[in-house]
Formats: C-alpha cells, sequence, structure tokens
C-alpha cells in the first residue's frame, strides 16, 4: 500500500503538461532576468505634436531572448507589454493598461495574459472590458502578429544600441 501511494505521489509531482512547461521557463527567464535584463528607450509619437517614450527591458541569455518587456505612457494612462519566449516563440503574452489617478489607488483598466505552446493558443485570461476582442483565429493571429512585429523591432534596436553580444 505503502509503494503505491508513495509511486502516485511523485507521478503528481512531476506532472509534464503545458502549464509545467511554461511555468519552468517563466520562472527562469524572471531568474535571469536579476542578473542579465537590460534597458533601452524609444521615442514614439501619439499624434504629430504629442510624443512618447517607450522603456524597453530585456533578458538574453546564450544570445536567446529569454523575455522582453516594453512600457509606455499616453496621456493618464500606462501601457505594458511582456513577452516570454522559448527559441524565439512566444509561451506567455501579458498585456495591461493601467490608468493613473493622481489621488486614487492606479486601475487596471484591461489586461489579458495569453499561454501558447508552439504558436498554439492554450489558455486565455481577460481582466476588464476589452471591447472587440473575442478569442478567434483572428484573435490569436492579432496577438501573434504584434509579438512578430514587436520582437523585430527589439531585435532591430538591440543590434542599433550595440547591445548585441555574440
Amino acid at each position: 500500500m505503502l509503494f503505491i501511494f508513495t509511486t502516485l505521489t511523485s507521478f503528481a509531482q512531476n506532472r509534464s503538461d503545458w502549464r509545467t512547461y511554461v511555468d519552468e521557463k517563466i520562472t527562469a527567464a524572471d531568474s535571469a532576468a536579476l542578473k542579465h535584463q537590460r534597458t533601452f528607450y524609444l521615442v514614439k509619437w501619439a499624434t504629430a505634436d504629442r510624443p512618447y517614450k517607450e522603456t524597453w527591458y530585456y533578458t538574453a541569455q546564450d544570445n536567446k531572448i529569454l523575455e522582453f518587456e516594453v512600457r509606455y505612457s499616453v496621456d493618464s494612462v500606462e501601457f505594458s507589454e511582456t513577452y516570454y519566449l522559448d527559441n524565439g516563440d512566444p509561451i506567455c503574452m501579458e498585456r495591461y493598461e493601467t490608468v493613473y489617478l493622481a489621488n486614487y489607488e492606479d486601475e487596471i483598466k484591461r489586461g489579458e495574459v495569453l499561454f501558447f505552446v508552439n504558436n498554439n493558443l492554450k489558455q486565455y485570461v481577460v481582466v476588464g472590458h476589452a471591447p472587440g476582442r473575442q478569442r478567434d483565429a483572428y484573435y490569436v493571429y492579432d496577438s501573434l502578429k504584434r509579438f512578430a512585429h514587436r520582437y523585430a523591432e527589439l531585435k532591430e534596436n538591440i543590434i542599433a544600441t550595440g547591445q548585441w553580444r555574440r
């Protein structure tokens, strides 16, 4: 009886589903970020006369990007995008809009977390209201397209700033 209990307990602790895999990759990226995170800034334009500054954080190890984050504010709304990668493919995307209120607590207006394995959406979590954001094939395509654009922008700028080490 003890043998069966021990076997079942060890099997449950060593589960190898996609959640465990993604969690291990995110934990490793966050741990590496404590030592290897780098930062750069980009100035972009909301309108012709309203610039805003994007702050980019990224973690690279063994010539691979493990995660990157983009933060910027337009008016009184802060936007935050975080991407965790596995061999150049997204495994987790987090996007949040936070309203800054001077006299009150910050308020998350909307947010979403998407989990991927091999570019296939596995789980999608929403906070707040995201108008027009349905979970369908176009939404997945749109999210992967946004990631591809941001990832290309990251690679272009870390090479341009001379931060990429070979």
